[in-house]
């Protein structure tokens, strides 16, 4: 299968920014994957026919020709499912958690999670993705978000697999009148990540927010793409992303703003926030507004750049080690969005992670002299 985060408007073809393609062969049958958290769902959490017959029609009429053909693929080799429904006017306090973990008897995962909130409902879905330290692991997931009027959805995506893994996972949204739709993905592992979303935002009102973390180290490759697609008036969308950059590591991030005609008073804010921390990373972002309508605010942002020397220096003069005071600073940049999470056990694994992850990179290159 080739997946392919493919912008909606073709740049300039010698950046190499268009598309990324990912190729990935996986056995023709895969054993059912099973969450390390059992969950029993009760009987009025349980999607429909009728409801996933509703959503497949939306997919077909409003999504591109590689999401559907994901979709094609995901119905062929799936090997694990989550249909969620939330009735009208229920609001669901306790987080629904699903925790995934990856083992040389279970290398492949690949997962189709389908959340449908009725109007005035609320849901909020914690997906976990971990694996063990040592093996070859695949990852791929596509998660469908239907937000009717009034209802809010609350996807949380944690990704901490290890660095020999393959994570690819794709996000699709539709948004009725006054409804929300709130992500936060947490994408630290994998060797190879490819991450995105595409969300209509379809009725007046409607509002999308996506916030995502990412950590590159050592060789990894972090492609993201993503999209928010303004019909109705007074829209909203916010998208950001905050990462760090080490070693031989590389990323491009893509966002979208795309304001179609009679998305009157609507407003799009994309930005970005990377931390360079070696001279051998590659960065690229490409931020794009389109805009088929007047009345509409777009705002794009970008804050690059190397930790600096004075900042290590104050805290190094209060009595922590050069390789503490870039933790720190590290840590700073992400804890804002991880703090997200609404669990703190699992905050507290994507802490150590992130520690764990760090002292390795900072193992292979002790010395500080690149940093300006």
């Amino acid at each position: 299968m080739n997946y392919i985060n493919q912008l909606p408007v073709n740049t300039w073809n010698h950046l190499k920014v268009n598309q990324g393609i990912l190729e990935i062969d996986v056995p023709n049958t895969l054993l059912p994957f099973q969450p390390s958290n059992l969950i029993k769902l009760s009987e009025s959490l349980r999607l429909e026919d009728k409801e996933l017959q509703e959503f497949k029609q939306i997919s077909e009429k409003h999504f591109n020709k590689n999401e559907i053909e994901l979709q094609e693929f995901m119905n062929h080799s799936k090997n694990a499912s989550l249909y969620l429904h939330a009735k009208q006017n229920e609001v669901l306090q306790t987080p629904i958690f699903v925790s995934y973990h990856l083992d040389n008897k279970n290398p492949y995962l690949l997962d189709e999670n389908i959340i449908v909130a009725e109007e005035g409902s609320e849901i909020t879905i914690l997906l976990d993705y971990k694996s063990d330290a040592k093996g070859s692991f695949v990852h791929g997931g596509i998660t469908k978000l239907y937000a009717k009027k009034n209802a809010k959805i609350n996807l949380i995506q944690v990704q901490l697999l290890n660095e020999e893994s393959l994570h690819f996972d794709q996000i699709l949204g539709f948004v009725e009148e006054s409804a929300s739709i709130h992500v936060t993905q947490i994408e630290l592992g994998a060797s190879k990540n490819y991450v995105g979303s595409n969300v209509i935002l379809a009725n007046d009102s409607a509002s999308y927010e996506n916030y995502t973390i990412y950590l590159g180290t050592e060789k990894q490759t972090i492609d993201m793409n993503y999209l928010a697609k303004h019909y109705g008036k007074h829209s909203k969308s916010k998208m950001i992303a905050k990462g760090c950059l080490d070693d031989q590591s590389k990323k491009i991030f893509r966002a979208t703003i795309d304001f179609k005609r009679g998305c009157n008073a609507s407003t799009g804010e994309e930005f970005e926030e990377t931390l360079l921390l070696s001279p051998t990373i590659k960065n690229q972002s490409v931020p794009l507004i389109l805009c088929e309508e007047e009345d509409v605010s777009g705002v794009h942002a970008a804050n690059i750049g190397n930790l600096k020397d004075s900042q290590l220096f104050y805290l190094m003069s209060r009595g922590l080690t050069a390789e503490e005071a870039k933790q720190l600073l590290i840590r700073s940049r992400l804890q804002s969005i991880y703090e997200r999470v609404p669990n703190d056990s699992l905050k507290a694994e994507i802490e150590t992670y992130i520690s764990e992850k760090l002292k390795s990179s900072l193992v292979q290159s002790k010395d500080l002299g690149y940093i300006l």
